[in-house]
């Protein structure tokens, strides 16, 4: 679909524009968040500003170090055309409108000007896009082409609304459910309210975010039962009036899918050694009526490195498999798909997969002398694969070991790769990962344990409508968890983690929002005790544009807990975080940091979070507080040990006003809510 189609078919009159972003100033030596708005700050200090003297405002600030090493950078022959359109901004012109006009007073020149305006306000870009598809003076063709370079993708990731309404899309998992609104003012207030059907009651969601990229409203209900009836109510507001509310059913995925009675087929009668290949088999379900496959103690699958895969599902669909062990998984994988939906996993045991090392070059593993490093091989690769649940399996002790950060960025094999990219829009994402053991050991470490492709690509990782929760996650040289990429109501809660480089990485959140909460992240190293930091987060200007959602997690490392991580140059990152506990141990340059947020874009909020430093004996921050914590008084010392010592959860007394709606866990005595891992679900604040 041409962008310009594409972006349109979102964009109605009803949108009201938005207001260009704030950003905010770096400290001392430090600049703003887009080169754009500090030469017009800079401008703005002077009587006259000609087109020279613009020019070389832009020059200059372009030259500077944390620009120079930005993406996307503005060419020098496109100065002039930036200088008249910042000229034009000067004049109290917001962004849209001047480039409308330059649009008009120049048509010839217009891509030049969208192509500076991309440069100079990265963060707008989606925007932009918006309003240059609107003007209609420019030819599709030609702006989808420049959209691409601009790190911008319009391909939807989304199928048509499921409801009968045309204005709303709703994607249950089992338990939980992504709510889109489309078609509404930027400035409306989204309010969700949820209820099982026949409840008398409705609970109230946390009200939906408004996602710049697409022009919708979005988020997610979370601690839903599976295979159960809800009814989603939308309550729309202007300037705090009631203008719209509309109610639509839904239902969750079921605890298990349906299976055809006569598609049941055990292991010891169809596997005959080496690779199972249910391709080959014709193995497959359909909707309703899936196929299962179950294995047995006695029957493992012992592939080896002359089949490629320990069990090849290739593209057929609909199929459940159940206590299926595989003793050695194949040269690359242990299980692995390609364009397939609708693969179910429960209860199974993988070990031993991926490539031998023959050579061993600066601590990486190569299977011939004259090979690239061996990377990527992992126990389960569903390659543009989606609607995918993985659940109860142990998933460990692959072939190939990851280097250390020592011998440069690690490579090696993964437990899980996510691949969610499915060429139907209708299965893509919908990854389901819950109550799964997927660890490496202390000398032979993953990669990352839960790794994505396409990191930097709005089409990336997980891309919408996924959750991965309730899962032990260890042993990796890089990363816990990996959701970069798309992040649409992508969902990461309940998880223990811990042994690895990096805790979770949101960098970069290509499209949001997504959500990390009550993760219990720890004991932080690589295998040489290397460590970074438990959430890391970066690439909002290089790519824009997604807000990332922390709430409830309980973090207690040496290092950073919530740290910038530079994603092409770009330490930006746009974070929602509350109350989280992050207590770290260690004090140095760049060490021991509660929050480190080298840019402080200022639509990011941090509320009521639990920082410490143990060998600081106070809270050690570089990042703007929006709100410190509630209760002062348990800020010291020996209540922080306490919590550093603590397993799993601790409980806090927490006033209503600082509760978050559907995402807080409230204990049984109603005054304390849980930050960490809720290992039984008691009540969920309204």
């Amino acid at each position: 679909m041409p962008l310009a189609k594409a972006w349109c078919d979102q964009a109605t009159d009803t949108r009201s524009p938005k207001p260009a972003l704030v950003t905010s100033l770096y400290d001392g030596h430090r600049a703003y968040v887009q080169p754009g708005d500090q030469i017009l700050a800079e401008a703005r200090k002077k009587v006259t500003v000609s087109v020279s003297d613009m020019h070389s405002l832009i020059s200059n600030t372009l030259q500077r170090p944390y620009y120079k090493t930005r993406p996307q950078k503005l060419p020098p022959a496109l100065y002039e055309f930036a200088a008249r359109l910042l000229i034009s901004m000067l004049e109290s012109q917001p962004l849209a409108t001047a480039l409308e006009q330059k649009f008009s007073d120049d048509p010839a020149h217009a891509m030049k000007y969208l192509r500076s305006a991309y440069s100079l306000f990265p963060i707008e870009r989606y925007d932009v896009m918006h309003n240059a598809a609107l003007a209609k003076k420019l030819l599709p063709k030609r702006m989808e082409n420049l959209a691409a370079s601009m790190y911008l993708d319009p391909s939807r990731a989304f199928p048509s609304p499921a409801t009968s309404e045309s204005d709303a899309f709703i994607q249950p998992l089992i338990e939980s459910a992504s709510v889109t609104i489309f078609n509404q003012p930027a400035s409306a207030i989204a309010q969700i309210q949820f209820k099982a059907d026949g409840a008398q009651h409705w609970q109230d969601g946390h009200d939906l975010f408004y996602e710049p990229s697409r022009g919708v409203h979005t988020g997610s209900i979370v601690f839903l039962t599976a295979g159960t009836i809800y009814k989603l109510r939308v309550t729309l507001l202007l300037d705090g009036k009631i203008y719209q509310q509309k109610t639509y059913p839904f239902t969750t995925w079921p605890d298990k899918p349906p299976i055809d009675p006569n598609k049941v087929y055990y292991l010891k009668d169809i596997y005959k050694g080496g690779m199972l290949d249910l391709d080959a088999l014709g193995i497959e379900g359909k909707p309703g009526a899936w196929a299962r496959v179950v294995g047995d103690d006695q029957t493992p699958i012992v592939a080896g490195n002359e089949f490629e895969y320990g069990l090849h599902i290739g593209n057929r669909n609909y199929i459940y498999l159940e206590n299926i062990t595989i003793l050695r998984g194949g040269r690359r994988h242990g299980i692995r798909s390609y364009r397939a939906h609708h693969i179910w996993l429960n209860g199974c045991d993988i070990a031993k997969w991926g490539r031998t090392a023959t050579v061993m070059k600066e601590g990486r593993s190569y299977e011939f002398k004259n090979a690239a490093p061996i990377d990527y091989d992992a126990g389960l690769y569903f390659r543009e694969s989606g609607a995918v649940v993985v659940e109860n399996c142990h998933v460990h002790s692959p072939v190939p070991k990851a280097n250390h950060w020592g011998y440069g960025h690690p490579k090696g094999a993964t437990a899980f790769f996510a691949h969610a990219n499915h060429p139907d829009p209708k299965f893509k994402g919908q990854i389901v990962l819950r109550n799964n053991v997927f660890e490496g050991s202390a000398k032979h470490r993953f990669n990352d344990v839960i790794e994505g492709r396409s990191n930097g690509r709005f089409l990336g990782g997980f891309i919408r409508d996924s959750a991965i929760y309730n899962n032990v996650l260890r042993y990796s040289n890089d990363d816990g968890i990996e959701i970069d990429g798309g992040q649409s109501n992508v969902l990461v809660y309940n998880n223990d983690i811990s042994y690895v480089y990096s805790g979770i990485s949101v960098a970069p959140n290509r499209l949001g929002p997504s959500y990390v909460f009550n993760n219990y992240i720890h004991n932080l190293g690589d295998e040489t005790g290397r460590q970074w930091s438990a959430i890391k987060a970066g690439g909002l200007a290089a790519g824009p544009i997604g807000q990332v959602n922390l709430f409830g997690n309980l973090i207690t490392v040496a290092r950073n807990g919530i740290s910038a991580s530079a994603f092409n140059g770009d330490r930006t990152f746009w974070l929602n975080a509350m109350n989280n506990i992050i207590i770290t141990k260690k004090s140095n340059t760049l060490v021991g940091y509660g929050i480190y947020d080298h840019v402080k874009y200022s639509e990011s909020k941090f509320i009521n979070n639990y920082i410490f430093n143990l060998k600081l004996n106070k809270a050690k921050n570089d990042a703007s507080i929006t709100t410190e914590f509630h209760d002062p008084n348990l800020v010291n010392m020996d209540f922080s040990e306490k919590i550093y010592q603590s397993v799993n959860s601790v409980s806090l007394p927490t006033p209503i006003s600082l509760r978050i709606k559907n995402f807080t866990h409230t204990e049984k005595d109603g005054e304390k809510i849980t930050f960490g891992i809720i290992s039984a679900i008691h009540n969920h604040s309204n």
